[in-house]
């Protein structure tokens, strides 16, 4: 189980920001007492998550105390919310004072029986009556989705042991130093606070995005040591300049959330090189608690593009479409992970939380694709993302990233087998159209065009496909 050395780091700051008190290991563990006596073991407790000290102070105590946390960005409209409280019947509400003061939780009888750091913690009229999986530890929204019934179950094993690994190859220690750049409700934030804090290291704490300059003048001034981000934020300090992430502190930076263009990914390989820092791309699903793989910065020009090798303790192989074990390389298959950190499955309301492990360690990961010689592998797609035009299969993810290369940004997706191309910008019919071509080399395309303000995009930077009509 998380979080059961905190006693060895005391006085060392586990959680620091501009705004509140840091939080010490010891402040942890002094709250977590109080906390025993107030809420009874084994309950469920929804954290609807910001990132604050207080919050994340909360989350690590109701972990290390082994309550069951279900996680949920702030975000969410107050109609979903209420909605997965009636699903799931938590026996607790963690949120902010100001969530609370903002949504009015009617008949669910809230009576606040704790209160620090601007957060409080309040009792459901639901009792202790849901019977839970002895290894259940956290309900997971899966990656990106706000208020969908869906969650992920993660046991106290799964989370363990890629926490884990992921200590074992980024070399984590106290000396490490990260800072809140994704909500922490999404799987990666989630894995990058476990891993720092099972070390002994330290999270600095803020809501800032990545384009004010708040942030970085925090990153630097509070000496953070490492960068987390998804291709999108990767993006966008591309153009805002990479030095404005040096610091004399930097040690390495990562990258997972789906797949960087290779052009930007070998700037940025580049210039780690030349300031003499790392850079780790990495694979991962919120099933998968969530890392599966990472590339070794070494091999980071070599391989450009790949998602690298297992992680310590993980096993990745390929099927074709009829569930045989492909051999060969360079030859497209589903990618299979196999590790102790796979999740139990799913759950859709609270009679699902009894449920044991139905993967058995086996994560079929939907994804597409293949491993060269070497045996590193790469994605090159979803099964999902997969259109049939006039007999031929295109791969929607490669459109997008084709055009993307020549600047015109779009998202594809198949409706009724036919290909809708969305896109912000008012490129001409005949531009888009030509560039595509190129692409699909087919004379005749069932296309639709459609002209949107902005591509809706998830909190972890994805674009949200389903919102695209």
């Amino acid at each position: 189980m998380l979080f059961q050395k905190f006693k060895n780091y005391k006085k060392k700051i586990a959680l620091i920001s501009n705004s509140s008190k840091n939080f010490t290991y010891e402040n942890i563990d002094r709250q977590s007492q109080i906390l025993k006596k107030k809420i009874i073991k084994r309950s469920l407790i929804l954290l609807i998550s910001e990132n604050t000290i207080g919050l994340l102070a909360n989350y690590t105590i109701f972990i290390k105390n082994d309550y069951i946390v279900q996680l949920i960005d702030s975000k969410t409209k107050i109609i979903e919310i209420k909605n997965l409280i009636n699903l799931y019947k938590p026996n607790f509400i963690c949120a902010s004072d100001n969530w609370f003061k903002r949504n009015q939780l009617k008949n669910i009888n809230l009576k606040k029986i704790y209160s620090n750091f601007n957060t409080s913690i309040c009792k459901t009229r639901f009792a202790n009556k849901t019977k839970y999986n002895n290894n259940l530890s956290i309900l997971m929204p899966t990656s990106g989705s706000m208020g969908s019934k869906k969650y992920v179950r993660i046991s106290k094993k799964n989370i363990s042991e890629n926490t884990k690994s992921i200590i074992a190859y980024l070399k984590l220690s106290h000396k490490h130093r990260s800072i809140t750049s994704m909500p922490f409700c999404y799987s990666y934030m989630l894995s990058v606070i476990n891993s720092h804090l099972e070390s002994g290291g330290s999270i600095f704490v803020t809501d800032e995005t990545l384009v004010q300059s708040k942030f970085w003048d925090f990153f630097k001034s509070y000496k953070v040591t490492n960068f987390n981000g998804v291709p999108y934020h990767y993006n966008i300090m591309l153009k805002l300049g990479l030095n404005k992430i040096y610091n004399k502190n930097l040690k390495f930076l990562t990258q997972a959330g789906g797949k960087l263009d290779n052009t930007k990914a070998r700037k940025i390989v580049n210039f780690c090189n030349k300031k003499k820092t790392n850079y780790f791309t990495m694979y991962g699903q919120t099933e998968a608690s969530p890392r599966m793989s990472y590339l070794q910065f070494k091999y980071a020009l070599k391989k450009i593009g790949s998602i690298g090798k297992e992680i310590p303790g993980g096993k990745m192989f390929l099927v074709d479409s009829n569930n045989k074990k492909i051999n060969k390389s360079n030859k497209v298959g589903e990618l299979i992970y196999k590790g102790a950190n796979v999740s139990m499955g799913y759950a859709y309301n609270h009679k699902d939380l009894i449920k044991g492990d139905l993967n058995n360690n086996i994560l079929k990961t939907g994804d597409l694709g293949f491993f060269d010689d070497d045996k590193f592998y790469y994605i090159v797609g979803r099964k999902s993302r997969i259109i049939k035009l006039y007999g031929n299969r295109f791969n929607l993810d490669d459109i997008e990233e084709q055009l993307l290369k020549k600047n015109i940004y779009v998202a594809c997706k198949n409706i009724n087998d036919k290909l809708i191309i969305f896109t912000e910008k008012k490129y001409t019919e005949k531009i888009l159209l030509k560039n595509i071509y190129k692409i699909i080399p087919l004379s005749k395309i069932n296309i639709s065009l459609q002209y949107i303000s902005k591509i809706p995009r998830h909190s972890n930077g994805k674009i949200d496909y389903k919102s695209l009509n």
